[in-house]
């Protein structure tokens, strides 16, 4: 697969790219077709960093109310660790294709920017704030994380946390001491303008967690301990 990754949609490709420090980290040292047809790319070291990214559609898990169409669904989720020695601060970029209209808009637990043209609805979301100060509190996520989102005090503190652009999102996250382990994560829904329960579907759809993900690419195992769940 191409690299930077390129999910296909009805309004123009999305562009979804990790940076660790001011350098993006280029095409993966191994990559593989899960049996359920899940996309996965790992990279070796870059800066430090050792990451493993998980491609997935999930139409049939989407969370969309009864009386909402089904949109198409695509989900990634970045498993960030630190092996051997502290990294730089990362960034999770997500860019729509020009000329579109977005709208930035929060929900707690997701930040999203939401597209819509005659023909299509389309939403693209991540984790705010609030998301990974719950993972570092169930364990789930780097302690030196604390730091920045441990606390309704601290959320989002040295500019850290999603930001909407006129081209996307960008999640700025800390680095990671040596031995600690992270994820994060990125859903994108679209459907058809004009049908019952459009204009909410694809907002609904991506309103997601990694476990779903996982679930849809038939994966299992806590997330705790990352690098002692790869993705094979």
């Amino acid at each position: 697969m191409d690299w930077p990754l390129v999910i296909v949609t009805p309004v123009g490709p999305l562009t979804i790219d990790l940076a660790c420090g001011p350098v993006a980290l280029g095409p993966p040292d191994r990559e593989m077709t899960l049996a359920s047809g899940a996309y996965v790319a790992q990279w070796d070291d870059h800066e430090g960093l050792a990451s493993d990214m998980l491609l997935t559609q999930y139409d049939d898990q989407a969370p969309v109310l009864e009386n909402q169409p089904v949109p198409e669904c695509w989900g990634v989720e970045w498993r960030l660790h630190a092996p051997r020695r502290p990294t730089p601060p990362m960034s999770v970029l997500v860019l729509v294709p020009d000329g579109l209209d977005t709208s930035g808009t929060r929900d707690e637990g997701l930040a999203a920017t939401e597209i819509w043209t005659d023909a299509w609805r389309l939403c693209v979301a991540g984790p705010d704030e609030v998301w990974f100060a719950r993972q570092i509190e169930a364990r789930a996520s780097a302690p030196s994380w604390a730091r920045v989102f441990g606390d309704d005090d601290s959320l989002g503190v040295g500019g850290f946390g999603p930001w909407s652009t006129e081209r996307g999102i960008v999640w700025h996250l800390p680095g990671l001491d040596q031995g600690e382990s992270a994820t994060s994560w990125v859903a994108a829904a679209w459907c058809a303008a004009g049908t019952p329960g459009a204009d909410d579907a694809a907002f609904c759809a991506v309103d997601v967690d990694p476990s779903l993900l996982r679930e849809a690419a038939e994966l299992r195992g806590p997330v705790a301990d990352l690098r002692a769940e790869p993705f094979s």
